[in-house]
């Protein structure tokens, strides 16, 4: 059970379960469904059948996704494991930085119509997004830049922001960077 759904009423607690490294390791193994399972798999042992997930950092300090749960035992387990799957998969991970050798960063980030950050050298910033499918990620200074982005649910984005200077002014410059070199970056700033 994820971070918005009630214990249910017939629900036994039974215990705790906190899953994730201390931040200063570089675990293979650490994705939100990596330490889902792990959870899940404590929860089994303590004799529970579920989890509710009371806390959850995504990757920040550390390159892993870090969950506290309560371990339960409940009388319908069907209901509850549809609520489950229903909750976790309610938003997608998009971890925003830029490299800290630029100057003069200063821009707004845009998904959609939205604003979502403000990009400015050293930027570490984690957004939980709740629209999944085919978006747009923009920015302008003199002149625009955007890139389309498929969301999905339960997934972890790295995009790597910066500036370039041309011939027509400055403009900004966002990538959707490779799962491991993004974590690997991310974890650096």
């Amino acid at each position: 059970m994820g971070l918005d759904t009630e214990i249910p009423i017939d629900a036994e607690v039974i215990g705790t379960v906190k899953i994730g490294d201390t931040g200063f390791t570089a675990t293979k193994n650490c994705t939100f469904q990596d330490v889902l399972k792990s959870a899940k798999d404590e929860a089994k042992k303590a004799g529970g059948n579920a989890i509710k997930i009371i806390d959850h950092i995504p990757p920040g300090k550390s390159t892993c996704h870090r969950i506290t749960a309560k371990i339960l035992r409940l009388m319908d387990i069907k209901t509850s494991i549809l609520r489950e799957t229903e909750s976790l998969n309610k938003y997608a991970i998009l971890n925003i930085y830029c490299d800290p050798d630029t100057l003069n960063i200063d821009y707004d980030l845009h998904l959609n119509d939205s604003i979502i950050c403000k990009v400015t050298k050293n930027i570490k910033k984690t957004i939980a997004i709740k629209k999944e499918g085919l978006n747009t990620l923009w920015a302008t200074i003199d002149k625009r830049t955007e890139i389309q982005i498929n969301l999905e649910f339960g997934q972890t984005y790295y995009i790597k922001c910066n500036l370039l200077y041309g011939v027509v002014g400055k403009q900004p410059l966002i990538q959707l960077v490779d799962a491991n070199e993004g974590s690997r970056s991310f974890s650096l700033f």
